[in-house]
């Protein structure tokens, strides 16, 4: 999208609720910013989501358990090529105390689906109190 491209907020509603139909996730993340008309839409639809605040505090651990996840090898994308080329862009910013978050204008290009599977890892980091997404991973997300 450019710069004065009109969103059609209907359709993205119509493809989330596909893929909802399909996936089946228990919990949706989303940034708040100028999305509230459009998340308490989905909430009206039935579907949980939860607010990620788009900042170091809660990119940070998402991030760390993401990492781990791939070299663990506990990861499987099923070598989706825009998840893969997504994640080839990202650039982390970083601040004094090592704390991380993507960072869109020095990525090289768009990172959206790998900043969505971020926030689904902090969903996942968030629900469990120990900081564990084990229960995450007995169902992975497969392509």
């Amino acid at each position: 999208m450019t710069e004065g491209d009109v969103v059609d907020y209907a359709v993205i509603e119509a493809e989330v609720l596909a893929d909802c139909e399909v996936y089946g996730p228990k919990l949706i993340a989303y940034d708040p910013w100028n999305a509230t008309q459009f998340a308490q839409r989905l909430t009206d639809a039935g579907l949980e989501l939860r607010q990620f605040i788009q900042g170091l505090k809660s990119y940070t651990p998402a991030m760390k358990e993401l990492e781990r996840a791939y070299t663990s090898g506990a990861l499987r994308h099923g070598g989706n090529p825009v998840l893969t080329w997504n994640a080839a862009n990202l650039v982390a910013r970083r601040d004094g105390n090592l704390n991380m978050a993507p960072d869109k204008k020095r990525s090289a290009d768009k990172i959206d689906g790998i900043v969505a599977l971020i926030m689904a890892f902090g969903l996942a980091v968030d629900v469990d109190d120990a900081g564990d997404p084990d229960g995450f991973f007995k169902k992975p997300v497969r392509g």
